[in-house]
């Protein structure tokens, strides 16, 4: 699914069944509420200057991977489910910044 230059003055719901399902959203401003409910699957959502009120985005099982570049939004985005976020495992992300440095120089 593939959505592109748009203004939505409503709620935008995104739903994909089971499979390995490619979602990209770019130059998109949603006025009210964006979701996204990623089926079972190596899914991935790709989202380039998205604009909004709120967000969500859910990974469900799978290896699930979300990229964020550009965009904004009036509450915080909230993203759960995915294993993989702007290229990185979930995992790094729960390491303390020295931890980092030390895995990356080990490298």
């Amino acid at each position: 699914m593939h959505i592109a230059l748009s203004t939505v003055y409503d709620d935008v719901d995104i739903a994909t069944d089971a499979g390995n399902d490619p979602v990209e959203l770019e130059n998109l401003t949603v006025v009210d509420s964006l979701m996204a409910r990623l089926g079972e699957g190596a899914d991935t959502l790709k989202m380039t200057n998205v604009y909004g009120t709120s967000g969500l985005a859910m990974g469900e099982g799978g290896s699930d991977k979300i990229t964020r570049t550009g965009g904004n939004f009036n509450s915080p985005f909230s993203h759960t489910g995915f294993e993989w976020v702007n290229g990185r495992p979930t995992w790094w992300y729960d390491l303390t910044p020295a931890t980092r440095a030390m895995t990356v120089a080990s490298r």
